[in-house]
């Protein structure tokens, strides 16, 4: 006998029954996860806050008793009066230069040295030919440090700390360096004529110092005629570097005296005279009021760098500066400061001051 239907749909199984009744298999199918799911989410929610609750709760604890005193605050009445006493200025870093072999004697300052001006000190006789230090006995006589005192006129000075003997020197102004080999390369122009005695007495007290071991020679650049027929000269007063003796010196000091500015500054052919005798040491002298190429081509004839050339600003606008502030750099110190640089060299910028020592 068969059931009735309504006994079937409550006793027959699931699935049949969910095909019977939409209503059931909505609750099976959505209904009840969705319920499990808001359920599961309240219960994390729900624990997170009671979490976070009790962190807060801690970090907001009441503080325990603290005690505190009142005092009288100091004085600042003085705290912002400026004594008149001026503040301490660190001096500009000063970049060591090698120390030179020998210290120079002052020198008189006459319309025309010479040579005997140079050299008049008595000699110095040294105390001492081995490898302790020496004693001179002249009038600008040193303890030598080393390989004792140095021969007669050179100021008792010794040869060196430990025996080694240090590099000779030249120098211009207060510009030294190491060189035995050394060329002075010398605007003539005729913008130098305003200071060409103060010229002259350097390249003589600069000459007069070398000694006999060192070279030189001097080159000298300008130009002659005008306009259309302006031809650039370089004169050398030795075409190769010549011994510093006594008798050498002599005939430069004589040469110079017949040499008067003139013309126009162009000096690429002076320098590359100079550079292909391969000194130490170039003196380049001038206003540096030419081209911008010759820098580099300047650089390009001293391809291998064998020789530095030190640039020394003669410049007539610089001159009529009389203050006391470091002199300015016009286009043309500029111009040899880039030669210096490119070339291993220093610059010195000859001021009102300079001229008068």
């Amino acid at each position: 006998m068969t059931p009735p239907l309504a006994e079937t749909a409550a006793t027959g199984s699931l699935p049949d029954r969910e095909s019977r009744s939409r209503l059931l298999r909505w609750l099976v199918h959505l209904g009840l996860p969705i319920s499990l799911s808001i359920v599961l989410h309240l219960g994390i929610v729900g624990f997170l806050a009671v979490k976070s609750i009790r962190v807060l709760a801690r970090s907001s604890a009441e503080i325990g008793e603290w005690q505190g005193t009142v005092v009288e605050a100091p004085d600042y009445d003085q705290a912002y009066q400026w004594s008149e006493a001026p503040l301490p200025v660190s001096p500009d870093p000063v970049v060591p230069r090698p120390a030179p072999r020998d210290e120079f004697p002052a020198l008189p300052r006459p319309a025309d040295l010479a040579l005997r001006d140079l050299q008049g000190l008595p000699a110095a006789a040294g105390g001492n030919d081995g490898e302790g230090p020496g004693l001179g006995a002249g009038r600008l006589s040193l303890l030598g440090t080393g390989g004792g005192a140095e021969r007669p006129g050179m100021g008792g000075l010794g040869t060196g700390l430990g025996g080694r003997t240090p590099p000779e020197q030249a120098g211009v102004w207060n510009l030294n360096v190491p060189a035995s080999k050394i060329i002075y390369v010398v605007d003539f122009s005729g913008s130098i004529i305003v200071v060409v005695d103060e010229l002259r007495r350097e390249l003589k007290r600069s000459i007069g110092r070398l000694k006999p071991a060192q070279s030189f020679t001097v080159i000298l650049f300008y130009s002659a005629g005008g306009g259309a027929d302006e031809q650039i000269r370089t004169e050398s007063f030795r075409p190769v570097l010549e011994p510093a003796e006594e008798a050498v010196r002599r005939e430069f000091f004589a040469w110079i005296e017949q040499k008067v500015p003139r013309g126009m500054t162009e000096p690429l052919d002076a320098m590359r005279r100079a550079l292909a005798l391969e000194p130490d040491a170039i003196f380049f002298f001038s206003d540096g009021f030419f081209d911008d190429a010759v820098v580099e081509e300047i650089r390009r004839a001293n391809w291998q760098g064998r020789t530095r050339i030190h640039c020394v600003v003669f410049d007539e606008l610089l001159f009529a500066d009389g203050s006391d502030l470091p002199p300015r750099e016009t286009d043309g110190a500029r111009r040899l400061r880039r030669v210096a640089e490119a070339n291993g060299g220093e610059v010195k910028i000859v001021t009102p001051d300079d001229l008068k020592h």
